[in-house]
């Protein structure tokens, strides 16, 4: 495990305490892990179950997912501007129908 976590820039036993005494590996350290080792799946690493690597169909998968997450979180973040807008109109006593208040 030590080299493991010395290739990942890890301190000495930072990653087998945390699963000895199953505290839980934060965010940060698994994005690190699958920043150096993309290749791996994560279903594997999380639950030991199935491949240990991605197939190239899986890595297609993951781009796609990637891609409608992406294009989810942009479409929320226009919604959002969308209703901040909306509530400044309201604010100003404008109907919400008018393009320019």
């Amino acid at each position: 495990m030590s080299a493991f976590e010395e290739k990942l820039g890890f301190s000495n036993r930072s990653l087998a305490g945390a699963i000895e005494t199953k505290r839980g590996i934060n965010s940060d350290r698994l994005e690190k892990i699958f920043e150096t080792y993309p290749n791996w799946s994560p279903t594997w690493l999380f639950t030991g179950k199935g491949e240990m690597y991605l197939t190239p169909t899986n890595l297609t998968l993951l781009d796609d997912l990637a891609t409608r997450v992406k294009t989810i979180e942009e479409t929320i973040a226009a919604i959002k501007e969308a209703e901040r807008e909306q509530e400044l109109k309201l604010s100003k006593g404008c109907p919400a129908y008018v393009s320019e208040c």
